[in-house]
């Protein structure tokens, strides 16, 4: 099993476990292979800061995580901050999250970074016990915040729209 950075070329193997991720935490495939596809493509394409690594068995792909480096973090350092972790239903109990969570624990040490974070669904309680096995604890000191939909289009004054490719459009943020 090898572990890297997702490139444009796995975009379209990646579409099936991005289903099976609809399915687990939506209860539903939510979207089509080509839209999966589209927006795969649209997060490797864009300065959003953000990356994705997948963990391969060939030309199969187990697993994904996303995450991003944060600053500023404890003593000038940064926070390596992972989004998603998902490990298709056949490749569990195999090692596979550990080994995602071990590459990217190293990579937070490689970049300096003083922590590394997540979140995890109460309603999965099984990861919140794999996270424990790791050695990782609840941060009781924190409260996690959300503005979606309709209240985040209210908040920001402008509707949710789904970006072209980056530098084909202007940035409706830079104002007068």
């Amino acid at each position: 099993m090898k572990i890297r950075p997702l490139e444009a070329g796995l975009c379209r193997a990646l579409v099936p476990l991005v289903h099976d991720w609809e399915t687990f935490y939506r209860g539903r495939k939510e979207s089509t292979s080509e839209e999966v596809r589209s927006y795969l493509e649209r997060i490797l394409d864009e300065p959003s800061g953000g990356a994705v690594i997948v963990a391969c068995e060939g030309e199969q792909i187990l697993a994904f995580a996303t995450y991003a480096i944060l600053y500023p973090a404890p003593c000038r350092s940064g926070q390596l901050y992972m989004k998603e972790l998902f490990v298709s239903p056949g490749a569990r109990g195999r090692g596979v999250g550990k080994k995602m969570m071990k590459y990217l624990a190293r990579l937070a040490c490689s970049r300096g970074c003083s922590r590394f974070d997540w979140t995890a669904e109460r309603t999965n309680p099984g990861a919140g016990a794999f996270y424990r096995e790791l050695g990782a604890r609840t941060v009781s000191e924190k409260e996690y915040y959300r503005l979606d939909g309709a209240d985040l289009e209210r908040f920001a004054g402008i509707p949710l729209t789904v970006p072209p490719k980056s530098g084909s459009a202007p940035d409706p943020l830079i104002t007068d």
